[in-house]
């Protein structure tokens, strides 16, 4: 059995894989906390345009990212097909908006591969790295560098949380 595939491999991690607009990206099965399906969003003001709002996740107010629009990618016009994945990472809870949850698969450092530099500023730091996946590639998002949220959606989010 390949090592890509093997749960039982000792440095296997497992990686969560979800598409956009029919490609795949990964995220680290450890950092998720659930998976929900859409629900509209408060917006905020003069937030980035990849920050849909916040919501109430059971009394935490989470914010809402867009990853299609984080990722340079049309916004999502999201139905109630689409799934908001709750992540922890860089001490908060967030959520990421996806067209769909699809695997969840081992990966090996073996199998992992470096972004390359297409010099661009900053075009390679929202992904860790990338494996190989049949005819395709699924590209490992760097939860901490897409978390990084402007301070003032972060103080909206507890000024929130504190008015519950």
């Amino acid at each position: 059995m390949n090592a890509a595939h093997d749960p039982t491999a000792l440095d296997a991690r497992q990686l969560i894989t979800f598409t956009l607009n029919d490609v795949e990206f990964g995220i680290d099965i450890m950092a998720i906390q659930e998976l929900t399906g859409w629900s509209p969003a408060t917006a905020i003001p003069n937030s980035p345009h990849w920050v849909r709002g916040l919501i109430n996740l059971r009394g935490a107010i989470v914010p809402i990212i867009d990853l299609r629009a984080r990722f340079g990618m049309p916004a999502t016009e999201p139905t109630r097909t689409h799934v908001v994945i709750i992540v922890q990472a860089v001490g908060r809870m967030i959520g990421l908006l996806v067209d769909a949850v699809s695997d969840i698969i081992s990966v090996s450092p073996d199998d992992l591969r470096r972004v390359p530099d297409f010099g661009i500023e900053g075009s390679d730091r929202l992904f860790s790295g990338l494996v190989a996946r049949g005819t395709g590639m699924v590209a490992i998002v760097n939860l901490d560098a897409v978390m990084t949220l402007p301070d003032e959606v972060l103080q909206q989010s507890v000024d929130a949380s504190q008015t519950l």
